[in-house]
């Protein structure tokens, strides 16, 4: 066992000698400066994830308002529709009643000048 276990020993203490203390100072600077990037990526990206869902949730929320405000004035011009329909509905009937009221003003006018008065025919009648 200690046979198989010493060239793993010798590997991974190599290894980790390798990555710990580089054989040159420029690959000890890439290193170090490769685990700062890291660690400053993985606080940056979520970061701006956050920003990126705030900013989702600001277009959603302005296009439901939006929508909102569509549908209403949709309900609004509907509602204007359908009262400016019963406008001309009761504008129609009263000119239909119009005539109507016309003609009879008018047979009233005709009965009243055709039947002379009482007091007329009460008057003619004594002389």
């Amino acid at each position: 066992m200690t046979e198989s276990s010493e060239p793993l020993d010798s590997w991974i203490s190599g290894l980790l000698a390798y990555v710990f203390f580089p054989q040159s100072p420029s690959l000890a600077v890439r290193i170090i400066s490769g685990i700062f990037v890291a660690l400053g990526v993985a606080f940056i990206f979520p970061v701006v994830a956050l920003i990126g869902f705030d900013i989702c949730l600001w277009i959603w929320r302005l296009y439901s308002l939006n929508r909102h405000a569509f549908r209403r004035r949709q309900q609004q011009q509907q509602q204007q529709q359908e009262e400016r329909r019963q406008r001309q509905q009761q504008q129609q009937q009263q000119q239909q009643q119009q005539p109507q009221q016309q003609r009879r003003q008018q047979k009233q006018q005709k009965q009243t000048q055709s039947d002379p008065p009482a007091e007329i025919v009460s008057t003619t009648s004594s002389s």
